[in-house]
């Protein structure tokens, strides 16, 4: 019933702001928590739906959700990088999930071209997902316009990025 009410969530945050705005810090606080048990226990629907429901959340009141972002960014970065599994349609759904979620949390609290510092590889594996003709148009559209909020980034920058080990695609530098 996780699904379900995941979904219920994800409407409410879209058709109901003023009713969810004095709970965004309550609600995510459980949507992290069901997100790294979700995507422990590897339930792709249920963390497409989590995800999904963070990034509506989002809208509803980015500023509050900041605290929030040390823990949940790492999820998001995690949860793209799942694309080098399967290709089943819930594994599919999940990460275009996670793509559309990291941009609408980027968009909705201002943390850009900061995640570039924070996860060095993040840019360059996104663009290697561009180049390889492995994934659909839906998912590539959600990568560009992941990128495009994210914010340009300085060739000699994204350079010295893009030259540096490829044996994590998305690890962060803590």
């Amino acid at each position: 019933h996780k699904e379900e009410a995941t979904e219920m969530l994800s409407a409410l945050c879209v058709n109901a702001h003023g009713l969810i705005e004095p709970y965004v810090g309550a609600i995510m606080q459980c949507l992290l928590k069901e997100l790294k048990e979700a995507a422990a226990e590897g339930n792709s629907k249920l963390v497409a739906n989590l995800l999904e429901a963070v990034g509506h959340l989002s809208e509803v009141s980015g500023h509050e959700m900041t605290p929030f972002l040390s823990d949940l960014i790492p999820l998001l970065v995690d949860a793209i990088q799942d694309h080098g599994g399967g290709a089943s349609c819930l594994k599919r759904e999940h990460v275009e999930q996670a793509y559309r979620a990291l941009r609408m949390v980027v968009e909705n609290t201002g943390y850009g071209i900061d995640l570039y510092d924070r996860y060095p590889l993040l840019l360059p594996f996104l663009i290697d997902i561009l180049r390889s003709t492995t994934g659909d148009w839906q998912q590539r559209q959600q990568i560009l316009r992941c990128i495009g909020t994210l914010g340009a980034l300085d060739p000699v920058r994204f350079q010295r990025l893009a030259s540096g080990t490829k044996t994590d695609p998305v690890s962060g530098g803590d």
